[in-house]
C-alpha cells in the first residue's frame, strides 16, 4: 500500500511517467506475494476475500490509462494488469488440477484424493439437511487439505503461471483479423485527495500491433437494469439489448471484419452478448463472429498436447422418486448473484429453488432423444472414436466422478439448478449443480448421490477434453466474485480440463433444447477435427434459428472458450 501511495502521489503531482514507473516496479512482486499468500490462511473464503482485496492496483492502473489517453505506456500497463490479475485464484486451482491429473507427484495425488473425498463428504451434507455443526467441521477440514496441498505443489512450480503472461504475445495472438475486449468493473481514482468514484465499467482493447486502447464506458449501476432485462428476455429484452450495445459496444469502434474475443467482468459473465442488437432488426450475432473467453489469458493456452477422444452422453435420466409436473431444465428463474442486479428477484428465487429441492426433479423425455441423435452423429461424423452413452439409473454422480477416461465430448443433457445464497457462503461452489440419476432420493436424504455440485466437478477427469456440453437451466449462474468471474459450473469444468463449456443463462424447454442440440452439434461436427470451434458453431446455430425459426428460444446459449 505504501508504494501504491507514491504512486498516487506522482500522479497527483501531475508526472503521469513517474507513477506508471513505480506501478510497473510494484507488479511482479505483488504477483508474487499474492501467490504466496493464497496459501497461507486455511480458510477458503479468507483467500478469495484477500485476492479481491488486491483490486487497487487495477483500479489505478485503469485510471491513469483513462485519463492520459495518449500516454501509450499507460495503455499497455492497465492490459497487462487484467491480463495477470483477472482471475488470478481461478488460475491457480486449475493449474493446480493439472499437476494433480498429470499424476507426477505422487504426495500430490495422495492429499488431492483427500480432499476430493471431502468434497463430495460435504456436498452431500450440504444438500442431506446435515447438522449445521458438521457442516462447518467438514469445511474446516476440507480448507486445511486444501490449503496443504496448495502449499505443496507451490514446490513443484517456479512461478504462478499468470506471471508468465505478455502482452507482447496476447498481440501476436489477436494479430489481422482478431480483437480482444477486456471489460473490468473499477472504481475511477481521484488522485489529487486519493479517493474512488462510483463502479464504472472499462474496456481494454487489444488489436495486434495497434496501440492498446482504455475506454471508460459509464456507470455501473446504470447498466444493471438492462441486463436485468435481458437475461431474463422480459418484454423489455429488445430494448435494454440495444442500449447496452450502445453503452459498452459502439464506443468500441470495432472492425466488423474482425473476430472480437469478449472477456466479461462482473455481472457481465452473465450477458449473452450475441443477443446484444445494434439496431431494432439486428442482432450482434448477425454481423460480426463473436467468442467469449474468461480472460485474455484463454488466448494464450497451447493447443492440447493430451486431446482425448470420443463422446460420452447422459440423458433420459432416471431421477427417480416422484416429481412435480413440467418440462422445464431447471428448478427455477433465472437468478444472479450479485445484489445489484437480483435485488427484485432473490425472494421469488429463493421459494422457487426450494420447491424443487422440496418437490424433486421431474423426467425429460426429449433428453433421451437427444443423446440418441447426437451420438448418432458423433459415430457418423467420426466413425474411429467411440460412442458411450448412459440413460436412466446409469447415469449416476459415482459412475462419472469416476469416469478415468476423459472423452472429447461430455454431453449432459438433465436439470441444473443455482440455489440463491442467503447472506455470506463460505463455499459458493455448493450453490451450482446439475441433477443425476437417483437425484430425487439425495434429496430426500435416501441416496449418497444425484446432485453434482461444482464444488464436485472440480475432480472429474476432463483432461484433454475439448467441449463439455451443459443442456440444462442456468448453468451458467453462479456467486460473483470480485475480478474472479463466476463460481459455478463454468468454473469447476475448466478447472477440471475443459477447454470449451456450452451453457444457459436461465430455464429452457425440454424439446426446444433438444432440437437446438441438434443442430449445434450437426454444425460443430462439420468442421474438422483439427479445427474445431465450438464458438463458431454456436454462431452458426443462432444464425440459423434468426433466418429460419426466429421466435424460438435460441437465445440463452453461450459458449465460454478460445480455439
Amino acid at each position: 500500500m505504501t508504494q501504491l501511495n507514491a504512486v498516487v502521489n506522482r500522479a497527483a503531482s501531475g508526472d503521469a511517467s513517474a507513477a506508471l514507473d513505480l506501478l510497473e516496479e510494484m507488479e511482479v512482486p505483488l504477483l508474487i506475494w499474492l501467490g504466496a499468500e493464497i496459501y497461507s490462511t486455511e480458510r477458503t473464503a479468507v483467500r478469495r476475500n484477500f485476492v479481491a482485496s488486491q483490486s487497487d492496483y487495477q483500479h489505478v492502473a485503469l485510471s491513469l490509462a483513462i485519463q492520459n489517453p495518449d500516454l501509450d505506456r499507460a495503455q499497455s500497463l492497465a492490459a497487462t494488469a487484467l491480463l495477470r490479475f483477472k482471475g488470478l485464484q481461478a488460475e491457480e486451482e486449475a493449474s493446480l488440477s493439472r499437476l494433480v491429473r498429470r499424476g507426477r507427484y505422487a504426495v500430490l495425488g495422495q492429499v488431492a484424493g483427500e480432499v476430493r473425498r471431502l468434497r463430495e463428504d460435504l456436498a452431500r451434507s450440504f444438500h442431506g439437511g446435515a447438522d449445521p455443526e458438521k457442516v462447518a467441521d467438514l469445511t474446516q477440514m476440507l480448507d486445511e487439505k486444501e490449503l496443504k496441498l496448495g502449499q505443496l505443489s507451490r514446490t513443484y512450480r517456479a512461478q504462478l503461471q499468470v506471471r508468465e503472461a505478455r502482452l507482447v504475445d496476447l498481440q501476436g495472438t489477436v494479430s489481422g483479423n482478431r480483437t480482444l475486449v477486456d471489460f473490468r468493473r473499477y472504481r475511477p481514482v481521484d488522485f489529487s485527495n486519493w479517493t474512488y468514484g462510483a463502479d464504472r465499467w472499462a474496456a481494454v482493447v487489444v488489436r495486434g500491433n495497434a496501440r492498446v486502447q482504455v475506454i471508460d464506458l459509464g456507470p455501473v449501476a446504470e447498466t444493471a437494469p438492462w441486463v436485468r432485462s435481458l437475461v431474463a428476455e422480459n418484454s423489455d429484452a429488445d430494448t435494454s439489448a440495444q442500449a447496452l450495445y450502445a453503452r459498452l459496444i459502439a464506443p468500441l469502434a470495432l472492425d466488423p471484419g474482425t473476430t472480437a474475443f469478449i472477456s466479461p467482468d462482473d455481472f457481465l459473465n452473465l450477458v449473452p452478448f450475441h443477443r446484444l442488437m445494434p439496431d431494432a432488426q439486428t442482432h450482434w450475432t448477425e454481423v460480426q463472429r463473436l467468442n467469449v473467453v474468461q480472460s485474455g489469458r484463454d488466448l494464450l493456452r497451447l493447443p492440447l498436447d493430451r486431446p482425448a477422444q470420443g463422446l460420452l452422453a447422459l440423458g433420459g435420466i432416471d431421477f427417480g422418486g416422484t416429481p412435480r409436473k413440467g418440462r422445464m431444465r431447471g428448478g427455477h428463474q433465472w437468478t444472479i448473484g450479485r445484489a445489484d442486479i437480483r435485488e427484485h428477484d432473490t425472494d421469488v428465487s429463493r421459494v422457487r429453488a426450494a420447491s424443487v429441492f422440496r418437490n424433486g426433479f421431474d423426467p425429460l423425455p426429449g433428453s433421451a432423444a437427444e443423446i440418441s441423435v447426437i451420438a448418432a452423429y458423433y459415430g457418423d461424423a467420426r466413425p474411429q472414436e467411440p460412442v458411450v452413452v448412459w440413460q436412466g439409473l446409469e447415469a449416476t454422480e459415482d459412475r462419472l466422478m469416476s469416469n478415468v477416461s476423459p472423452p472429447r465430448v461430455l454431453h449432459l443433457a438433465t436439470h441444473g439448478f443455482y440455489r440463491v445464497p442467503e447472506g455470506r457462503t463460505d463455499r459458493p461452489m455448493l450453490l451450482a449443480g446439475v441433477a443425476l440419476a437417483s437425484a430425487n432420493q439425495a434429496l430426500q436424504g435416501n441416496g449418497e448421490d444425484g446432485l453434482l455440485y461444482a464444488l464436485e466437478a472440480q475432480d472429474l477427469n476432463l483432461e484433454g477434453t475439448e467441449l463439455v456440453v451443459l443442456s440444462a437451466c442456468e448453468t451458467a449462474q453462479g456467486f460473483i466474485g470480485h475480478g474472479e468471474g463466476v463460481y459455478g459450473l463454468v468454473r469447476a469444468l475448466r478447472t477440471a480440463g475443459a477447454r470449451h463449456v456450452l451453457v444457459t443463462l436461465r430455464p429452457i424447454g425440454d424439446q426446444s433444447t433438444a432440437e437446438f442440440m441438434k443442430i449445434f452439434h450437426d454444425k460443430w461436427l462439420d468442421q474438422p477435427p483439427d479445427q474445431s470451434e465450438p464458438g463458431k458453431a454456436l454462431q452458426e446455430t443462432q444464425r440459423h434459428y434468426i433466418q429460419h425459426n426466429p421466435d424460438a428460444d435460441w437465445k440463452p446459449f453461450i459458449v465460454i472458450g478460445a480455439p
